[in-house]
């Protein structure tokens, strides 16, 4: 029995459910990850002694050899290395110890610290530093499990297998970590690039001091509301325009917005007006309406001669040439909003992750350029904690979220207006990644930039791995309320898009027959697809290719060591 157990490989190993899980997390955290390193709140010699602490529970060869050598290059004394290789933290500084002794209860319980454990954490070092310490932790923790599934292979195929897994196991999380890892290094920087800079490229502006303005919100939904409550408490004269139940929900109970993960409500009393009148003026009107309703509302916006910037908040695939031929073009600007939600009765219930009304904004000129105007808009909407970004090309944007977002709501009317079922469905989520690439070569074919950049990772990364991706954000409640919840209640406005962004298809002649496939379920007489549905081959070219060079690597290496014996 001695001998056999001998025969294992017995370190903690990945397998590709929780390669998956690590990267989602990485990702999520990936902005705290930069900030440790940059703010330098936990000194080099510390971060190295956290990541040593870690890997010497996950048994990572390569990770305690490199970090040991990055220790003693901080400052780190021989001796202390040797100790912390050994797994005691009682020598080190006393104020180091809590964090060291956490980083190996987090190595020991795999990835899931206990409460108690992590609180005590925060009250030792404070909210930042805490941040810091699980930024370390988790990076180090991802390099140490995947040194480790490397040399789990290497043991299999030397007679030595890993429990618990399978060679299948150990070859597809390689290759995903493979895959994984640069994307999202590349999807976490591109992220800090959005935030930094606008969507494109051009610099924006930081939250400042902007003088108040007078505002109207024209369209009292999700975002309408969101940014009128936001604005508000900024300082800002605002109006918001709605009608019918809305017009009084918002008259008894003000605007009332509810986090989706917490249930925290806000609310605030806000000026309330029924219509825009010819004589009225604005610094600036806020167009916060679904892409089918924008040509109803056109004529009072063009009568009011006295508001001399009007911006068009959303969705948008036709561009800007309505807008232009009612208003003229001097007046109009474009852009998109930064959340989404449901309305709940009087309640608008809005995805998590921001303050209430102070998500990103996009505004942009329709020439790309930035203007003072853009600039004033920019500092009062700091004024107010919203970061505003600019565009060099807001038309580009707009339609290649179109391209995204349409296959995606078709895909889930596929499933019946279901998350949850669509995240099952297989042969839905193959049609929306594949009519999500044909949207893009319709774009490149008509001469449009794919905006924000990184969406181009979208068309290389292998359809398997996207279909595991999108199954795990599907099944989610952020994809109950950010994605289906708003698909169920403005089926007329996804129409319309898809209907605009397959008049661009025509006009490129690009074939669309995933596009063309998820259409018909935007009616919603068509029988929906059946739960589970499986039958579509997805493509493995990637995959094969991305294996293929990982086992030319393999064979490399023990060539190499072949040759040395």
């Amino acid at each position: 029995m001695t001998q056999m157990q001998k025969r294992h490989f017995s370190k903690r190993i990945y397998d590709p459910g929780s390669v998956l899980r690590d990267l989602r997390e990485i990702l999520t955290h990936f902005d705290e990850f930069r900030a440790a390193v940059r703010s330098k709140r936990i000194s080099r010699a510390f971060a190295e002694k956290i990541m040593l602490a870690v890997t010497v529970v996950n048994g990572c060869r390569c990770c305690s050899y490199g970090h040991a050598k990055s220790a003693l290059k901080y400052g780190v004394s021989s001796d202390e290395v040797d100790l912390l290789l050994r797994g005691e933290v009682g020598h080190v500084a006393s104020d180091e110890v809590p964090a060291l002794l956490f980083a190996q209860h987090y190595a020991e319980s795999g990835g899931n610290p206990d409460p108690a454990m992590l609180q005590k954490l925060v009250l030792t070092y404070g909210p930042e530093k805490t941040d810091d310490i699980l930024a370390f932790i988790r990076m180090i923790s991802l390099g140490n499990l995947s040194g480790n599934t490397f040399d789990a292979l290497l043991s299999r195929l030397q007679g030595c297998p890993a429990e618990e897994s399978s060679l299948v196991r150990e070859v597809i999380s390689l290759g995903l970590l493979a895959v994984g890892i640069p994307i999202t290094a590349v999807g976490g920087l591109a992220r800090g690039v959005r935030r930094r800079f606008d969507y494109t490229g051009q610099v924006g502006l930081d939250a400042g001091g902007g003088e108040p303005m007078k505002i109207l919100i024209f369209g009292a939904g999700v975002l309408g509301s969101f940014y009128a409550l936001g604005l508000a408490e900024g300082g800002h004269d605002v109006s918001i325009l709605a009608r019918g139940q809305r017009l009084a929900d918002i008259r008894e109970h003000g605007i009332v917005l509810e986090e989706m993960n917490t249930g925290r409500r806000t609310t605030i009393q806000v000026n309330v007006v029924e219509e825009l009148a010819s004589e009225d003026a604005y610094d600036l009107v806020l167009v916060l309406m679904r892409a089918n309703r924008i040509p109803e509302v056109l004529p009072a916006l063009a009568a009011n001669k006295n508001t001399p910037s009007v911006a068009f908040i959303g969705n948008n695939a036709a561009g800007s040439g309505e807008m232009v031929a009612a208003l003229g073009r001097e007046r109009v600007l474009m852009g998109f909003g930064g959340t989404g939600g449901v309305r709940d009765g009087h309640v608008i219930r809005y995805v998590g992750g921001v303050e209430p009304g102070k998500a990103p904004l996009l505004i942009a000129e329709l020439s790309g350029e930035t203007t003072p105007r853009l600039e004033r808009i920019a500092e009062a909407f700091g004024r107010a904690g919203i970061e505003v970004g600019f565009s060099l090309n807001v038309e580009a944007y707009l339609k290649t979220h179109v391209a995204l977002v349409s296959p995606l709501v078709n895909a889930i009317y596929m499933a019946g207006g279901d998350n949850y079922r669509l995240a099952r469905t297989r042969d839905g989520i193959v049609l929306c990644i594949r009519a999500i690439r044909e949207g893009f070569r319709v774009l490149r074919a008509l001469g449009i930039p794919i905006l924000p950049g990184y969406f181009k990772l979208f068309e290389w990364i292998p359809e398997p791995i996207l279909v595991a991706l999108l199954r795990r954000i599907l099944d989610t409640e952020y994809a109950e309320l950010g994605m289906s919840g708003h698909a169920n209640v403005a089926r007329d406005e996804f129409k319309k898009l898809a209907d605009d962004f397959r008049s661009l298809a025509r006009s490129s002649t690009i074939p669309t027959p995933a596009m063309d496939q998820l259409y018909q379920y935007v009616d919603p007489t068509v029988p929906i697809a059946s739960d589970g549905r499986a039958e579509m081959p997805m493509g493995w070219r990637g995959v094969w290719i991305g294996m293929g060079a990982l086992a030319g690597l393999l064979f490399a290496w023990m060539l190499r060591r072949y040759r040395k014996r």
